[in-house]
């Protein structure tokens, strides 16, 4: 597989030095107060009127424009859009061999919605009010004023449908539209294309990002099933990060920030421009955080809210680690080199690494602390107008393992995925069609083992591959209606191939009102876990169990019974977890003020992955006694067993020496698996306003409606969806010159939460995060954040911690 890859590399770079040719050419840059500006017409005449030369193109997801070939002269160079003033720069000089290079400010009007534009929807970029789906954005300010505390999710928590739970400083989940879970994988996250994702469990460790906030260029969150664009695990949403280019923030900062927990964050960043047309940044940074994670061993009883797993009135139970308590610290370090060829191509190389101590997850199995996790990564990258090219790799190493606080066991964790992808993009018939469509390969490897070759989560190493194939057609008809056709076909040896269909209406009624109606399959692969999981999840005394049995008979039984482990066990038989999705959708802008959205689906989910059961995988041998056992007593042995183990005697079945390598092959084992259950049917309604009382005054709200019906439970005692029936969300905002403000308030209704062993009830709770930012100059800036600013004590996640305020503050210093 390396060699694969390594080949696949060898070819992208010939492929890069196969465009380095060209003449005199016009690029640049284009922005509005929102920042970048994608979809913006540029077009190029000649000053003088004594050619008939004419040139037109549309700038890219970050406001970039490149027009080549060019003949040498004179030029006037018009920028427009929809809801914008149009520009003209004059006089422009176009010299044989060299870039002339415009950078643009474009005005935009009171509202910002009506030039705010999106291309996560339909992978290219259309107006916010236009797309064929429900999307929230997160921009550049917003990102930048979240240095000081650098939790990523935490910006998306007031956006409507978004669920997010958080335990202790940095244990998000991020999900959207019911079903939330520990180690929650339902939306798809990309950062510039790379799912930095977990190889075994699929999801995020949001603590290891080797980049800084004020590096990401803004936030798209597409709210819905996505797998027709973008595959596996869009089951609920994608999440699609981008950063900025080098090329467009030329300089460096410093950036220093501490707060309450103990926090202390410092990052650095400088980048530059040198030759023809290369650029470059390298980055780094450090931060340190105490936790709300308290240790929940026997010493610490009572625990902080009950009853939790393993606690019972005596307190004869609880975790069997203690839980360190020392800070969570990482170190992180990246770069990125760009070469802008003199044809508009750009070619990117772009490489990071974090090393994060201490973590905590709390899982579907208990909490597990993640002593060290270590995440290196590469992504190269060749982008022209009409297509582009990617490759990425991305790894995880634990070096001194993982300790599930449960059962004292190490776990470790070496892997990687790898990704190559071809994108393509036309407009046909004067752009009345827009075609996008694109080819990928996918490979993860995982490996369980530690330092003695023992596997710690497996039975063995095992690798994956996938193959996909994706496309979507937007058809103008007239002025006012778009119709949109999309599809994915995915291949893979963990499952069955996969077909995931996509259709849309929408309706422009005008400039700024639009209706639409969508279609949407969308699926979600078993991770690894899943699939082939091999972890101790307790301990059976047996040989007591068959001594208690012999002195109640009187007789010695010929069991030979030896102490055992109960096994938690993937099964290799699980199939996809499936969605189909109706949607309706308004969007408007009233007036010049006040921008509308009106979101109401319907979804039917089926095949969920259960959590851990007994008796549910057949792969196992059913435990028989052994023959020596006279069959008078079968019955009352194990009538006996049953009666000690209780629902776990479900899952008895026949080690083979593999299963439980601690003992003997012949001997009882206890196990639990995972297996496809279950219906549920969907209702939600998302509401959302952002009203612009003037230029510098903003108040935003949403509400979020969620409910659900249990088709079939299946083997499940009952499902639940880990998601409140509402969400409220209020906001004012002012932006003035040096200072930007604001203060975001969010009520979540209560609901009952069940993901592995932590089954409990949520109680509501309310939370008001305050961020005021000011600029002492032009290159010093401060910002404070404030989180649950009222210090309202709440839990988000059963079995999760108690959360109070979070205050911190950052100088920022630029040069």
């Amino acid at each position: 597989m390396k060699a694969k890859f390594a080949s696949l590399m060898l070819a992208f770079g010939l492929l890069a030095s196969a465009f380095a040719q060209g003449t005199g050419t016009i690029k640049g840059h284009v922005t509005t107060n929102a920042g970048a500006a994608p979809g913006v017409l540029v077009t190029v005449n000649d000053a003088g009127g004594s050619s008939s030369y004419m040139e037109f193109v549309v700038s890219d997801d970050n406001g970039d424009f490149f027009i080549g070939r060019v003949p040498t002269g004179t030029y006037n160079v018009e920028f427009s859009a929809t809801g914008l003033e149009t520009y003209v720069e004059e006089n422009v000089n176009v010299v044989e061999g060299r870039a002339s290079t415009l950078t643009v400010n474009m005005i935009a009007p009171l509202n910002i919605m009506e030039v705010l534009t999106v291309s996560s929807a339909s992978r290219r970029v259309e107006r916010i009010v236009e797309a064929p789906a429900s999307v929230s954005v997160i921009t550049t300010d917003e990102l930048e004023r979240a240095s000081s505390h650098g939790q990523l999710p935490r910006l998306l928590e007031n956006q409507p449908g978004v669920e997010i739970t958080q335990s202790g400083a940095y244990d998000f989940n991020l999900n959207a539209r019911g079903f939330n879970s520990s180690l929650n994988r339902r939306i798809l996250v990309l950062i510039d294309g790379r799912d930095p994702a977990v190889g075994f469990l699929g999801n995020q460790e949001w603590a290891t990002l080797s980049i800084p906030l004020e590096e990401f260029s803004n936030m798209e969150l597409v709210r819905g099933p996505g797998s027709a664009l973008y595959g596996a695990n869009a089951f609920n949403g994608v999440l699609n990060i981008r950063t900025k280019r080098p090329v467009d923030t030329p300089g460096g900062y410093v950036t220093l920030s501490g707060g309450e927990l103990s926090s202390f964050r410092a990052d650095a960043r400088y980048g530059g421009v040198f030759g023809d047309g290369w650029s470059y940044r390298v980055n780094g940074g450090t931060f340190s955080t105490d936790s709300w994670s308290e240790s929940r061993t026997l010493a610490d009883m009572p625990f902080e809210y009950g009853p939790l797993p393993n606690e019972n009135a005596a307190g004869s139970s609880s975790e069997l680690a203690a839980l360190n308590t020392d800070a969570i610290e990482s170190v992180y370090f990246g770069a990125r080199l760009d070469k802008e060829f003199s044809n508009g191509h750009v070619f990117s190389i772009e490489a990071g690494t974090s090393k994060v101590d201490n973590g905590l997850a709390v899982t579907g199995i208990g909490r597990v602390q993640i002593d060290q996790s270590k995440r290196p990564w590469i992504r190269l990258n060749y982008n022209t107008p009409h297509y582009n090219f990617m490759i990425w790799r991305s790894e995880r190493d634990t070096p001194i393992g993982q300790t599930s606080l449960n059962t004292t066991a190490k776990l470790y964790e070496n892997s990687y995925q790898q990704h190559a992808e071809l994108q393509v993009n036309y407009d046909l018939f004067d752009g009345k069609v827009n075609l996008v469509g694109g080819l990928s390969y996918h490979e993860q490897d995982i490996d369980t083992t530690n330092d003695v070759g023992f596997e710690t989560l497996m039975i063995s190493g095992k690798a994956e591959d996938q193959q996909a194939a994706f496309g979507q057609a937007t058809v103008h008809i007239g002025d006012h209606f778009d119709v949109v056709v999309a599809g994915r076909y995915d291949e893979s040896s963990l499952h069955d191939s996969q077909e995931s269909p996509k259709g849309a209406l929408v309706w422009k009624i005008n400039e700024n009102h639009t209706l639409r109606a969508t279609y949407n399959q969308a699926f979600q692969t078993p991770n690894f876990s899943e699939f082939y999981l091999r972890a101790a999840a307790g301990v059976v005394p047996f040989n007591l169990i068959e001594a208690g049995l012999e002195a109640a008979v009187g007789v010695d039984i010929p069991l030979n019974w030896e102490t055992t482990q109960v096994m938690a066990l993937g099964n290799p038989d699980l199939t996809v977890e499936q969605i189909e999705t109706y949607e309706f959708g308004y969007k408007g802008i009233v007036g010049t003020s006040l921008f509308v959205t009106f979101d109401y689906y319907t979804s039917t989910a089926t095949n969920f992955v259960t959590d851990l059961l007994p008796g549910v995988n057949p792969n196992l041998t059913p435990y028989t006694l052994p023959d020596g056992v006279p069959a008078a007593l079968h019955g009352a042995i194990l009538g006996t067993l049953q009666s000690t183990v209780g629902s776990l005697f479900g899952g008895l079945a026949t080690n083979d020496g593999i299963l439980d390598p601690t003992s003997s092959a012949g001997q009882p084992i206890l196990t639990l698996s995972y297996t496809n259950a279950g219906e549920v049917d969907m209702d939600g309604m998302e509401f959302t306003f952002n009203y612009y009382l003037n230029d510098n005054w903003t108040v935003d709200g949403n509400i979020s409606w969620f409910d659900f019906n249990v088709v079939d439970a299946g083997v499940e005692a009952d499902i639940v969806p880990n998601s409140p029936e509402y969400k409220y969300n209020l906001g004012l905002s002012f932006n003035r010159d040096k200072l930007s403000a604001s203060a975001k308030w969010k009520h979540t209704d209560d609901f009952a939460w069940a993901a592995g062993v932590f089954v409990g009830h949520i109680p509501a709770f309310d939370t008001m995060n305050i961020n005021v930012d000011y600029k002492f100059s032009d290159r010093i800036r401060g910002t404070v954040n404030v989180i649950n600013a009222f210090d309202d004590e709440h839990f988000e996640l059963y079995g999760g911690s108690i959360n109070g305020r979070q205050a911190s503050g950052s100088i920022h210093f630029s040069f």
